[in-house]
């Protein structure tokens, strides 16, 4: 669709949806107005009927819904809308409310609460006439004298005659909400909320599948249809961040977002909080819902404007409705103005309802932040026959670069570009577009414009390479941006010293579903610092996606080093693409030695999501030496190496494949049955004071187990926590043992450990209260953060905290000692902030459903385990299920069948525990999925010497062993 047309329809669009704002048919109606119940001035109908028995709906209809819609309505009445609210009424609406009412009317359309006004025209339109405001004055309620009506010809400056615009409804709500905040008039909000805001108590709902709404992950499914688009961290409603438009033009600019495919002819609840920059008058926000076009010129199938409230800028405010998918497929909601010029910020984005069987959520960071790569780059130009054969993403040389594309003003070569991406496609992966903006092999009839035409010529470069590859998953957009390397001198003229900035909110405006990318050069070298300073001002702009890091010119650099300023970058917290690497080497087995010390430490690194080789043919790279095949397709050692190792350590989701199951070909279901062997004691207390060291956590990752556990402190008469690391569990005692005590976490009792792949954070859960902490590096124990809190509203028993994630949501499983097993749930967009809590499963004798709950997802099935503690000695039940809402079936759930007791477990050597207690699977991945493979069960177990004599619980002296299954 071009954009003139865009442009006509939104305008149209804009038009008829502020109908019930429109300069010219403004209607505020007195609550003593016969359309209107009495008896209902301010209150809270709860009761579901319609209060409104005039029946004769003399307050205009805006929306055209015929019926019993009650004294000027808009939008959808559900039963008992009260008294000419101005959107959806659910029943409970309070005296007028219109969307989330800050205690006074909300919009020209709203009753003012108690008021005395019926306004039949607009000032803008009626200005030489006394504004044509009529003040029907029922109730006598003034504020200094004045009643509403009066109140608003008095202080609200006329505008001129005939000038009939959407500022005027603006206008005229702004002076009512003053006039209500003035007079203190319009009820009491008696609906349960006292004079406060209605919207303090929304509920975001339980199953908000709008991943990213919070902005937390940068700008992932945040857009514009126009105007400029970027994360601020200075004004947010919850977390770190709020989405901000700015340089809007006209009414249709507004911010986007998207969640994906919605079910035709469900009903779904969406809000979002939105906020005025400080100084800004209050204007009217509207929430639209956009539908793929159709073949007209007309709005009417595409747009449905869902609820508009007045924003301000001294508070949040609640933008919230209903929308039902009908017609042709959802595109995304939008946030806009009728006011063309204000900007607005907007934050903790919505969506409850049915999710569609094949949506995610919207972008949840798009493929190539989900499927790690190992791929390389053309050979002269060209794509070999063997490219699949050997990668997994493709990036074209020099062909996309814009000297190439472009070389004359206007003129395309596309060639290049197109069969490279047509590769891609055909064969099912990643393209990455390298470079849009970059101080070399740009075309140089770009000097000799003027700062304005270079602007018009960056944005035209990267709209028109948008607009062809509309589905390119990463791209390169500026290029050696460090000072000293080659900043793009023509940007900065265009743009000024934000240039990166802006570079990067072109792309997103163009390329709205690409990781965009900031790409440099001896950042693991020699310019670490530099590379930071430049790109922490776009990065917290929250416009750049991820990070390129050039990898030529290692072969004198120590691994060690190199890993130190990978670790330093990643502390920008963004996911890391290894964006140029070679060895090169001439010398088989030089180039092998490197290979296989360099390559290791970046493919395993948590934050690197893919590696790209910059060339593989012998003799056809840039760096003379670092080909990996000859010509004649034989492989040097190195890439014999390579392929090995990739097919040894397959890697995706975390140690996962695309379902988030383990890499393991083999997989097995679980038996009805269960026998283990354990070991002897592998881990003992280290510390003197420590009386038991217990509960642990383990995941294996880079080739390493790393495991936090509980130890009791008798000198401290407390519990805390301790962090160790090893190769293998014959080095288990001998791994050095952190006290984590001495870092920001505190004391990290009961503790879990597991990658969070949506945020590419590490995340430790604990107690006492649930808590939390994250961590860019698990092998760092000072890197985690200070605890937060986990769950709100959570009973006061709780212990033992489990998490545990599917493809939408993230479970929070936890005991109490008391017989119950309790669960919270969240949308994997909202995660980690859970609330409220249900019982899914109770026994009435306490000790047989007691803590240290697990659960996990049986690799190759569909299949869920979960184990529950139970005591006399300690022991495990277990049940299963195909989803983790339940229900949950008995799999092995007596003392005398077990999961893991004293019944099915023998020892290889004495027996040292009667107790097979608090502990972990050793689990086939690291990520959220908490995946195992049941045809190699292992679980690190607490036991505790049953002659110890030791009463006090506190100082038992647990162990740490390991059972293998038989």
């Amino acid at each position: 669709m071009s954009s003139n047309k865009f442009v006509k329809k939104r305008l149209v669009g804009l038009l008829l949806a502020s109908m019930a704002l429109s300069a010219c048919n403004v209607d505020i109606v007195d609550s003593g107005d016969p359309v209107t119940d009495s008896s209902n001035n301010g209150g809270s109908d709860s009761s579901g009927s319609d209060n409104g028995t005039g029946g004769d709906d003399n307050g205009s209809d805006d929306s055209g819904s015929p019926g019993n819609n009650n004294g000027g309505d808009s939008g959808s009445d559900n039963g008992s809308d009260n008294g000419g609210d101005s959107g959806s009424d659910n029943g409970s609406d309070n005296g007028g409310d219109s969307g989330s009412d800050n205690g006074s009317g909300n919009t020209a359309g709203d009753v003012a609460r108690g008021g005395t006004l019926y306004v039949d025209q607009c000032v803008a339109c009626h200005g030489a006439t006394g504004n044509g405001i009529t003040a029907i004055d029922s109730t006598k309620q003034t504020y200094e004298g004045q009643s509403l009506g009066d109140y608003i010809l008095n202080t609200m400056p006329p505008r001129s005659p005939g000038s009939c615009d959407a500022g005027c409804a603006t206008d005229v709500a702004a002076y009512i909400r003053s006039w209500n905040d003035n007079a203190g008039k319009g009820g009491d909000n008696s609906g349960g909320n006292g004079n406060g805001s209605p919207s303090d108590d929304y509920q975001v709902p339980e199953n908000n599948f709008a991943f990213n709404g919070d902005v937390e992950n940068n700008l992932t499914n945040w857009g514009t249809t126009a105007g400029e688009i970027s994360r601020s961290t200075s004004v947010k409603h919850g977390g770190s961040a709020s989405a901000y438009i700015t340089n809007r033009t006209s009414a249709w600019n507004g911010l986007t977002f998207d969640v994906g495919k919605l079910t035709q002819g469900n009903e779904y609840e969406v809000a979002v909080w939105v906020k005025l920059p400080e100084g800004s008058y209050d204007t009217v926000i509207t929430l639209t819902a956009k539908r793929a076009d159709d073949s007209d010129s007309s709005t009417y199938n595409e747009y449905t404007n869902i609820e508009m409230v007045t924003a301000n800028d001294r508070e949040w405010t609640l933008l919230q409705g209903y929308y039902t998918q009908t017609g042709t497929d959802f595109e995304h909601f939008i946030i806009e103005s009728n006011d063309e010029t204000i900007s607005f910020y907007a934050d903790d984005f919505s969506i409850g309802g049915e999710v569609a069987d094949d949506n995610n959520g919207g972008n949840t960071g798009n493929d190539s932040n989900q499927r790690f790569f190992v791929g390389n780059i053309t050979t002269s130009g060209r794509v070999r026959s063997d490219f699949a054969q050997y990668w997994d993403q493709i990036t074209p040389e020099n062909e996309g670069k814009w000297g190439s594309v472009e070389g004359t003003r206007d003129r395309y070569n596309w060639g290049g570009v197109d069969a490279s991406y047509n590769y891609a496609k055909q064969h099912n992966i990643l393209f990455k577009q390298h470079t849009f903006v970059w101080g070399s092999q740009y075309p140089k009839w770009m000097d000799s414009l003027s700062p304005s035409e270079q602007a018009a010529e960056i944005e035209e470069w990267i709209r028109d390479f948008c607009t062809r590859y509309p589905d390119v998953d990463m791209i390169d957009v500026v290029n050696e941006a460090t000072p000293g390397h080659a900043p793009a001198d023509y940007a900065r003229s265009a743009f000024g010293n934000d240039w990166i900035t802006k570079s990067f909110q072109l792309a997103r405006k163009y390329c709205p579903n690409a990781t965009l990318i900031l790409n440099d050069y001896n950042v693991l070298t020699w310019n670490t610092d530099a590379f930071i300073s430049m790109a922490k001002p776009a990065i917290n702009a929250g416009v750049v996606d991820a990070i390129g890091l050039q990898s030529h010119g290692f072969e004198g650099w120590a691994t060690d080093k190199l890993e130190a300023n990978l670790n330093k970058i990643a502390a920008l917290g963004l996911p890391i693409y290894i964006s140029e690497y070679d060895v090169a080497k001439t010398n088989d087995q030089e180039q092998l030695r490197i290979m296989q010390s360099q390559f290791p430490m970046m493919y395993n690194h948590p934050s690197v999501k893919g590696i790209t080789l910059w060339g593989y043919v012998y003799g056809r790279t840039w760096v003379d030496g670092s080909g990996l095949i000859r010509e004649d397709g034989t492989h040097r050692p190195a890439m014999n190496w390579l392929l090995q190792y990739l097919k040894d350590h397959p890697k995706n989701n975390g140690g996962s494949d695309n379902n988030g199951d383990s890499n393991n070909d083999q997989t097995c279901d679980l038996p009805s049955k269960f026998n283990w062997t354990s070991t002897a004691p592998l881990i003992t207390p280290h510390n003197s004071n420590w009386a038991s060291i217990k509960d642990p956590t383990v995941v294996k990752y880079n080739n390493q187990y790393h495991v936090f556990a509980t130890v009791f402190d008798t000198a401290k008469n407390n519990w805390g926590g301790v962090y160790m690391n090893f190769g293998d569990f014959s080095q288990a005692n001998s791994a050095q043992q952190i006290d984590m005590s001495t870092t920001k976490t505190g004391n990290t009792v009961a503790p879990q450990v597991f990658y969070f792949e949506p945020q590419n954070k590490w995340y430790l859960i604990y107690q006492w209260g649930a808590k939390y902490s994250t961590n860019s590096d698990i092998s760092n124990p000072s890197g985690w953060s200070a605890p937060k809190s986990l769950l709100s509203g959570g009973p006061n028993n709780g212990i033992d905290y489990w998490v545990i994630c599917d493809d939408n949501y993230c479970y929070l499983f936890f005991s109490g000692d008391d017989g119950n097993l309790y669960r919270s749930k969240v949308s994997i967009g909202n995660f980690p902030n859970f609330s409220s809590y249900e019982i899914v499963m109770s026994d009435p004798v306490a000790g047989k459903l007691f803590e240290a709950s697990n659960v996990y997802k049986v690799d190759g099935t569909n299949k869920y385990l979960l184990l529950v503690e139970a005591y006399g000695p300690r022991y495990f039940r277990s049940w299963t299920s195909t989803s983790l809402d339940g229900p949950w079936s008995p799999l092995a759930d007596t003392q005398s069948n077990p999961f893991a007791g004293a019944a099915n477990v023998t020892f290889n050597g004495n027996k040292w525990s009667d107790d097979i207690s608090h502990g972990e699977m050793i689990r086939s991945g690291y990520n959220q999925k908490m995946t195992i493979n049941a045809c190699n069960m292992q679980y690190l177990y607490q036991g505790v010497d049953p002659n110890s004599g030791v009463s006090d619980y506190n100082k038992l002296p647990y162990k740490i062993g390991l059972i293998s299954a038989n």
